[in-house]
């Protein structure tokens, strides 16, 4: 949906993990580095669009809840910073979200936009939707 959207081209060059295989203990077998590698030159191949954060105000009413909301990185070779589910809450799109920080499942406190602008490592999102019924 994210082309659809408004989205522009997102041009990135995969790598991550194979260019640091050693921070990954199953990356260092030969085999899952070949497949590792054979998977980012898939994923290379695709054409990808995304919606830059400072865009996202503009597109928020096209979200709708159980849409998955993609974050993107800022990093040089890392394509997904994170991802969750979109829920409204007051009329505005929130993230629901597994946690790293408080280990469960929660709603972001703040409105995607917001949350989006207090994170420097993610430069904006991509939206799809599993099932594309009428609203």
């Amino acid at each position: 949906l994210t082309r659809e959207m408004g989205g522009i081209p997102y041009q990135k060059q995969v790598g991550y993990i194979s260019a640091r295989p050693g921070k990954y203990q199953k990356v260092q077998e030969a085999e899952t580095l070949r497949a590792l590698r054979a998977a980012e030159k898939r994923i290379n191949a695709h054409h990808w669009y995304y919606i830059p954060k400072a865009k996202v105000a503009k597109m928020e009413h096209l979200i709708r809840d159980g849409d998955i909301i993609i974050l993107t990185s800022a990093k040089r070779d890392l394509d997904i910073a994170h991802q969750g589910f979109a829920i409204r809450q007051n009329g505005r799109v929130h993230l629901l979200n597994a946690s790293s920080l408080s280990r469960r499942v929660v709603i972001s406190k703040q409105p995607l936009t917001q949350y989006m602008a207090s994170q420097r490592g993610q430069s904006g999102i991509m939206v799809a939707r599993l099932n594309d019924q009428a609203e």
